[in-house]
């Protein structure tokens, strides 16, 4: 009788060792695929963000142009909430982990790269860009009220010359970072993120040129 039992138990414990194997299998395939379709979803998402806020740099650079600053801060305000939710939704603990994985990690790395990109942008770009315009508007108004101080032209001129800087240093950075980036075999989601950060980034320095020289852009103001 218990030469019967021992290879009956025996070959119970191995089916049983085997079906816990097949179900930790499974829970992992299930988790594997999990993770990437929600990490898919969020790259996505995130994509729809910086498109959302690629698409207000027309106005802004319409409203900078036309020394509208009010309207301006507002459009850089809408832009940097886009920007923010595309930084949000590129940082967690699974994004992360999975950023490490052959090709697929690729892709998650384009899309957060081009979200701290555009965010830089809307940020510190889009900020100094908003500045410099400000600090031109206040040179006008002083110039219509014949305020001929020297230090109040000064700090407005001053005011003017740091947000050029700042719209500079934002670009440069933003193209370094995109510029160093590999794009060969992106997924469209992420080979979107990163167009939209290439066009918020061409567009903002376009703004250079009017932020270097506040008196072409008083001048030009409608």
């Amino acid at each position: 009788m218990s030469l019967v039992r021992r290879p009956r138990a025996r070959r119970g414990r191995a089916v049983r060792a085997l079906g816990w194997t097949a179900l930790v299998l499974v829970l992992a395939g299930v988790l594997a695929v999990g993770s990437v379709v929600y990490v898919g979803w969020r790259v996505q998402q995130a994509a729809d963000h910086l498109r959302a806020a690629a698409a207000r740099v027309p106005a802004l650079t319409a409203q900078l142009t036309a020394l509208d600053v009010e309207r301006a801060r507002t459009t850089r305000a809408a832009m940097r909430a886009e920007t923010a939710a595309a930084v949000a939704l590129t940082d967690d603990p699974v994004w992360r982990l999975l950023e490490r994985f052959p090709w697929g990690g690729q892709n998650l790395l384009a899309a957060e790269a081009g979200a701290r990109a555009a965010h830089r942008l809307s940020t510190q770009g889009a900020g100094g860009a908003v500045e410099a315009a400000d600090g031109v508007v206040a040179l006008r108004e002083r110039a219509l009220s014949l305020d001929l101080s020297p230090s109040g032209a000064r700090a407005d001129a001053a005011r003017a010359r740091d947000g050029a800087a700042a719209l500079l240093a934002a670009t440069t950075a933003a193209r370094g970072e995109l510029s160093g980036l590999d794009r060969r075999y992106l997924l469209p989601p992420a080979a979107s993120a990163l167009r939209q950060a290439d066009r918020a980034t061409a567009a903002l320095e376009a703004l250079q040129g009017a932020a270097d020289d506040p008196l072409g852009a008083l001048l030009n103001a409608p």
